[in-house]
């Protein structure tokens, strides 16, 4: 268990975030205090819930500051580059590769963002740029990985990315987040087909009545013709 004392630099840490602080001191205050493990990382959120100062943190963000700063050593962070940059190129890339990645990005862009990582990784692996949308709209895409084609083929690159220690509060996020989604499909079916419905119904050939004989129009006095 973490103590009062052992938990006040991360506090400290959480309560100067709030503030526009680097979230590398709470990412290194958590390593120093919580090494390895789950239990001393809830048990800092519950002091800093009860000093109000938790803000929108969980336990699941808190292991991700800890293990960014675990992989990303003092001398292999790139000055000017975010805290979430630096955390969003180790997500796929080695240290090495991500310091090369970042200081040729850092060198290219003034500053560099999420979106910049993932299409130089997306290219670092070979894979062709996704197809924009109809209307022009890029395809989603997260860490290369175009997210429509995950889900047509039965979404295990997002399984993948549910990670098991999740927070029963984050779980009910993706929960609402997928159930919204699932609806938008329903919708666009629906739409779909009764497009499709009124597309046939439009070419449907238009019968016209059959002419009258003239004989049986002569029987009913038509003097017509004669």
């Amino acid at each position: 268990m973490v103590t009062i004392t052992q938990s006040k630099p991360v506090i400290a840490a959480m309560r100067a975030i709030t503030e526009g602080s680097d979230r590398w001191v709470l990412a290194d205050a958590l390593v120093e205090v919580v090494p390895n493990g789950v239990q001393g990382l809830q048990d800092i959120l519950d002091r800093a819930e009860s000093e109000g100062v938790a803000g929108r943190l969980s336990v699941h963000t808190l292991r991700l500051y800890r293990d960014t700063a675990k992989m990303w050593p003092l001398d292999k962070r790139i000055d000017g580059v975010s805290f979430s940059a630096h955390r969003e190129a180790i997500r796929t890339l080695t240290v090495e590769q991500a310091v090369t990645l970042l200081n040729q990005l850092a060198r290219k862009y003034d500053k560099v963002k999420i979106s910049d990582i993932r299409d130089a990784v997306a290219v670092k692996q070979g894979k062709a740029p996704t197809a924009p949308a109809p209307d022009g709209t890029p395809a989603p895409v997260v860490n290369g990985v175009d997210v429509l084609a995950d889900l047509k083929s039965g979404a295990p690159q997002l399984i993948n990315a549910i990670a098991t220690t999740t927070t029963p509060n984050d779980l009910d996020k993706l929960q609402r987040g997928m159930s919204k989604a699932l609806a938008h499909v329903e919708s666009l079916k629906s739409k779909a087909a009764r497009k499709g419905k009124s597309a046939t119904k439009a070419q449907a050939p238009t019968v016209q009545p059959a002419a009258r004989p003239a004989a049986a129009a002569k029987r009913r006095g038509d003097m017509r013709g004669l």
